[in-house]
C-alpha cells in the first residue's frame, strides 16, 4: 500500500472538493487566494478601479452582460426564493440610504411632481366605490370615538 507524503492530497482526502477554485498547482491556488483577500480588505480600492476600467471599456461590459444573461436568468429559475430575498434586502438598504431619501424630500417637492399627484388622487377620488369605502371608514372612526368617549365617562 503506497502512502502520500504530500499534506495537500492529504487534506485533499478529507475535504470535500472546492467548486469555486478548481487550480490544481498550489502555488497558483495561494496566489489566487492572495489576491481575492486583498480584493476584499481593500473593497473601496478595487470598486474604484472596477469604476474605471467599467468607464473606459464599455463595449467590453455590454459584451459581458449579453454573455452572462443565460446563466443569471437559469440562476434566477432555480433559486427563486433566494432572489426574493436578495431583492427585498436590496430594497431595504436602499430605501434608508440617507443621499436617497434626500433626493425623494426633494422630488416630492417639485411643483410637477405635486400636480401629478393632485391630478392623480382627483382621478382617483371620481370613483364611487372609494367615495363609499371612505364614507363608511369616516362612519367607522365616528362610532369608534363615540364608544371611546361614552366609556371614559362611564369609568
Amino acid at each position: 500500500m503506497e502512502q502520500s507524503t504530500n499534506w495537500e492530497s492529504l487534506i485533499a482526502q478529507r475535504m470535500r472538493p472546492c467548486v469555486a477554485l478548481k487550480i490544481e498547482d498550489a502555488s497558483k491556488r495561494n496566489t489566487r487566494r492572495q489576491q481575492l483577500k486583498w480584493k476584499h480588505e481593500h473593497r473601496e480600492q478595487e470598486n474604484e478601479r472596477q469604476r474605471k476600467w467599467m468607464a473606459k471599456n464599455p463595449e467590453k461590459v455590454k459584451e459581458y452582460q449579453q454573455r452572462a444573461k443565460p446563466a443569471i436568468k437559469k440562476w434566477n429559475e432555480e433559486h427563486h426564493e433566494r432572489k426574493l430575498e436578495l431583492n427585498r434586502k436590496s430594497d431595504r438598504k436602499r430605501a434608508t440610504d440617507p443621499k436617497r431619501i434626500a433626493w425623494k424630500a426633494e422630488y416630492n417637492q417639485r411643483p410637477e411632481v405635486i400636480e401629478r399627484r393632485r391630478e392623480r388622487d382627483r382621478e382617483r377620488n371620481k370613483d364611487p366605490k372609494r367615495k363609499e369605502w371612505f364614507r363608511q371608514r369616516d362612519a367607522r372612526r365616528r362610532e369608534a370615538k363615540r364608544l371611546a368617549k361614552l366609556a371614559k365617562d362611564v369609568a
